[in-house]
């Protein structure tokens, strides 16, 4: 479980965030939903340690603030939107993954090794082991990172903006893993998503951030039956029906 308590963020005078309070909650799939420039990748690198910020975010009992980067590792790993550069081949850059587990020596022992192997399989990346990371195209990387985060295999993990260069059936085969992280492997899951239908699609928790805080808490349900979405976004709700298939879709 991860608990932000009265997180701010402020840039010299100018607030960026502001009483920022929620639960993640293990098992579950939250959605974050927010306009361009609200300010969800800064939220998330309060996480990691990249953003410095005042109130306090709790790894069940333990203020992060008070964890090594190391020991953070173990328990959080965030998918950034915005991938690096970098100059190793497909298998080493997943390998990475195992970095907080291997001590000093860096080593990986034949466990270390059976897991990025699953973890590159999983996402669909084995293929393209030895291949440098840099030559794939960009949903292909995004796969890469998505194996690496697999193989660090954190209790919690955050990702932003997953499909960004994902076709749809690549889509739907990243929403099916991280289902499959929430619901068969208790992972507490975190989504940052721009597309409004796809991120009701796959909630089961809804946190909307607008004018620098969290405006809506609440299950998808409640999303919808409070229009949460149409009020926030300036949207309108549709349904397409297919069968006895129907979608909800916003524009």
């Amino acid at each position: 479980m991860l608990n932000f308590h009265d997180v701010s963020v402020s840039y010299g005078n100018r607030t960026v965030l502001e009483h920022i309070s929620f639960t993640l909650t293990p098992g579950r799939i939250t959605v974050l939903l927010g306009s361009n420039g609200a300010g969800k990748s800064t939220l998330l690198r309060c996480v990691n340690g990249m953003q410095t910020y005042t109130g306090r975010i709790f790894l069940q009992d333990t203020d992060l603030k008070t964890m090594s980067s190391r020991e953070r590792a173990k328990h959080i790993g965030i998918l950034p939107q915005i991938l690096p550069q970098t100059g190793f081949s497909c298998r080493t850059l997943v390998s990475l993954g195992r970095n907080p587990y291997t001590g000093t020596a860096g080593r990986l022992s034949v466990s270390d090794r059976n897991r990025v192997q699953m973890a590159m399989e999983t996402a669909g990346t084995a293929e393209f082991a030895d291949r440098h990371a840099d030559t794939l195209s960009g949903g292909e990387k995004q796969k890469v990172f998505l194996a690496m985060l697999l193989a660090q295999d954190p209790s919690v993990m955050l990702f932003d903006e997953p499909c960004s260069f994902l076709d749809t059936a690549a889509r739907g085969q990243v929403f099916s893993i991280l289902r499959d992280l929430a619901y068969c492997h208790g992972k507490t899951v975190l989504l940052v998503l721009h597309d409004l239908s796809e991120a009701l699609e796959i909630a089961d928790d809804v946190l909307i951030l607008a004018e620098r805080t969290i405006v809506f808490s609440g299950s998808r349900t409640e999303c919808l039956e409070t229009e949460a979405v149409e009020k926030w976004f300036g949207v309108k709700r549709y349904f397409c029906t297919n069968g006895t298939d129907s979608r909800i879709f916003f524009r």
